[in-house]
């Protein structure tokens, strides 16, 4: 399985479409998150933290740079690694859609919102 993911990743970064994010402090990685992107949408793979930084929630802080970066270069959704909503609802969270991250700004945010709860989606 190593040897695929490290090949697939070589292919994608050729073609421009695999990338990588990290947050650094004082030069040492504390936060890291790597995926594909194709035609608009970021496929979120692996996600990671440095444990002694805990309690300052690098990840979040890197996943919210992360998705300004991905709607500002065009990316049109972002569909976060396995497990989110798992993770969401372990602490005590309710897993929910952002239009934010979906790249819709302005008014399409509420045009966005009223299309999915007419067609009966959770917006």
């Amino acid at each position: 399985m190593g040897r695929f993911l490290e090949d697939s990743s070589a292919l994608l970064a050729a073609q421009g479409k695999f990338l990588a994010f990290r947050l650094e402090v004082a030069g040492q990685s504390i936060a890291w998150n790597v995926g594909a992107v194709d035609r608009g949408r970021y496929f979120e793979q692996f996600i990671s933290f440095d444990r002694e930084y805990t309690a300052y929630s690098p990840g979040v802080l890197l996943a919210i740079l992360m998705a300004r970066d991905l709607i500002d270069s065009g990316a049109t959704e972002i569909e976060l690694g396995p497990g989110i909503n798992d993770r969401k609802r372990d602490l005590g969270g309710k897993p929910a859609v952002y239009d934010r991250l979906r790249g819709y700004r302005g008014w399409f945010r509420a045009i966005a919102a009223l299309h999915a709860s007419w067609e009966g989606r959770a917006a």
